[in-house]
């Protein structure tokens, strides 16, 4: 079976992932402060000031991590290190993985990766992702066997 051929992608998200980090933060304190305003049965509208804090404070703090994922049609890399990478979301100009570390010593990652930042290389770069699957491992599971 053939491999996808190697490829390389540096992205932060782009704007995308940038909205997410502001949005989905504010949203949920809004509706927890809308819940609370109404239970202390005061004006929800309040709500919006909680989460205007948010968002201005997500704002603020929300600094682009550029990540760099490289194919070299054996493994996946990400900054150097070797990782399994799962796609969770393929909006088409947009990809959200999911990488699992080989070793034990790093956290899993949510990379996001932008067709702005991978410009004409996207179409590679989604064809590895989809078509490099790990080596399976002998032993224990079910399935066929060759």
């Amino acid at each position: 079976m053939r491999t996808a051929p190697a490829v390389s992608v540096c992205s932060d998200g782009g704007p995308v992932w940038s909205g997410l980090q502001w949005f989905l933060p504010a949203c949920a304190v809004l509706s927890l402060s809308v819940w609370a305003l109404q239970w202390l049965q005061l004006a929800p509208f309040l709500a919006a000031l909680p989460a205007l804090g948010v968002l201005v404070g997500c704002w603020r703090s929300a600094r682009p991590l550029w990540r760099c994922l490289n194919w070299d049609a054996q493994v996946w890399t990400v900054d150097g290190r070797a990782v399994e990478l799962r796609l969770m979301v393929d909006l088409g100009f947009w990809l959200l993985l999911r990488s699992h570390p080989l070793t034990t010593d790093d956290k899993p990652q949510w990379l996001p990766v932008s067709r702005a930042h991978a410009g004409a290389a996207l179409p590679a770069f989604r064809t590895a992702v989809v078509g490099a699957r790990p080596e399976p491992h002998s032993g224990g599971g079910f399935g066929l066997r060759e």
